[in-house]
């Protein structure tokens, strides 16, 4: 059973709040509370920033990259991370 999981992501850009629909992070867990393993990334030539999450329990580790566009949320990508 799952001990820890996203209640919400918030993102303002701008001062402008980015919407993250909850399918963005519904069924992700054990996710991570350090920020050494959470990055962001901001691509300034095409208005692009990249949220990541390395997620799990240890032998159940995988990676999460929300990425929002121009303001907009455009989805996410999960996967392992080695």
């Amino acid at each position: 059973m799952p001990k820890r999981e996203y209640k919400s992501i918030e993102v303002k850009i701008r001062g402008k709040q980015v919407p993250i629909p909850k399918s963005a992070y519904n069924d992700l867990y054990e996710s991570s509370l350090y920020i050494e393993f959470n990055s962001v990334h901001y691509d300034k030539d095409n208005d692009i920033l990249y949220i990541v999450a390395n997620n799990g329990d240890g032998a159940g580790s995988y990676m999460v990259c929300w990425q929002i566009e121009k303001g907009v949320y455009k989805g996410r990508k999960v996967g392992i991370p080695f």
